[in-house]
């Protein structure tokens, strides 16, 4: 039996995770500090893989900034595997997450797509989707990045699992690291 969740993220959350990983970037002038630095850690001290699925990298796919969209394309951290979905059930289960999510079909598909290939985790910041949508779908829950990483309760001295590249800026900080004690 596998015991590893299975966790998938939405598109602001890998547009959060690559903006903490830029160089110029400050958490100390960021009001959304605590979830990069959080997702931060969930990609870098967990073991197991963070699942981009087709509705999320859609999205990601029509960034209109060219460099914007090959950054978000680029990163290697996320799995972007290919599913294999029965269209039409996916489709009927959205349309039920829509009746709690008005108007909001992206989101809805994505929790619809993240139901069918059993993902137990959904890593969101959108507040009003954790409301309106978090334990409606089977098995499912929609969490915040900092809630995630409270639950992995890493001990302050854990090594991560994975090293930003030295040739990145984030090699050179600390910002991100779990002996902070945050």
């Amino acid at each position: 039996m596998d015991t590893q969740p299975k966790i998938a993220i939405d598109s602001n959350l890998i547009t959060y995770l690559l903006e903490a990983m830029s160089p110029g970037y400050d958490p100390l002038s960021d009001q959304l500090s605590n979830e990069r630095r959080a997702m931060i850690r969930i990609a870098l001290y967990i073991h197991y893989k963070i699942y981009v699925l087709p509705t999320v990298k859609a999205e990601y796919n029509r960034i209109p900034d060219r460099m914007k969209r090959l950054e978000h394309e680029g990163q290697t951290i996320l799995n972007t595997r290919q599913w294999k979905f029965d269209d039409q059930r996916v489709e009927e289960r959205k349309k039920d997450f829509l009746l709690y999510h008005k108007n909001k079909e992206a989101d809805c598909r994505i929790l619809a797509e993240a139901e069918y290939v059993k993902m137990n985790i959904l890593l969101s910041y959108d507040k009003k989707f954790i409301e309106k949508l978090n334990l409606k779908a089977n098995g499912l829950e929609i969490i915040r990045p900092t809630e995630y990483w409270d639950r992995m309760d890493v001990s302050p001295m854990a090594q991560p699992k994975r090293r930003p590249v030295p040739s990145t800026p984030l090699w050179q900080l600390r910002w991100w690291w779990r002996i902070d004690g945050l």
